[in-house]
């Protein structure tokens, strides 16, 4: 009989990268989770599998994903500078994932550069809202496990013989 084997490391986190660009929650600030267009909801899904084919090891938010959650932000809070500049950066990054064309049009006016500085707080935000997903798909998968667990030990015991 064979015994069981785990998957290979890589084989196990690229499952776990697909399975979280399907079910990872999208990351949004607290209140504002209906505010999220559905066209915008669509494209992260899609481009999060994208991302995730091109790069299995890529843990960073996708661009559609840095838009609704500063989106969303922004919804709640005055941006400051800093913030508007790294939210218009962070849309044009994801117009031109969608293939439309940066240079003349309405995105002409958009940021198209960052500072050093900036580059850094938006890969970190990047990150962190990647993480953030994560933890939640997680969380609910070892919720999930465990009530299926004790589910078949409940009735494991209900099924017994009784001998005696």
């Amino acid at each position: 009989m064979r015994e069981h084997m785990d998957p290979p490391p890589k084989t196990e986190k690229w499952i776990e990268n697909t399975v979280g660009a399907l079910c990872d929650p999208i990351i949004v600030w607290p209140g504002y989770e209906d505010c999220v267009p559905d066209k915008l909801r669509e494209d992260i899904t899609m481009f999060r599998l994208l991302d995730r084919m091109k790069d299995p090891g890529l843990e960073l938010a996708t661009w559609p994903e840095v838009c609704a959650y500063m989106m969303t932000f922004s919804l709640a809070h005055p941006p400051t500078r800093d913030f508007t500049e790294m939210y218009e950066y962070a849309f044009v990054q994801y117009m031109k994932m969608k293939g439309v064309p940066v240079p003349g049009g309405f995105l002409k006016f958009y940021r198209e550069e960052l500072s050093t500085l900036q580059e850094q707080e938006l890969v970190r935000l990047r990150r962190w809202i990647y993480n953030k997903g994560h933890e939640v798909t997680k969380s609910r998968l070892k919720a999930a496990k465990k009530e299926a667990k004790e589910n078949l030990q409940t009735e494991s015991k209900d099924q017994q013989l009784q001998f005696f």
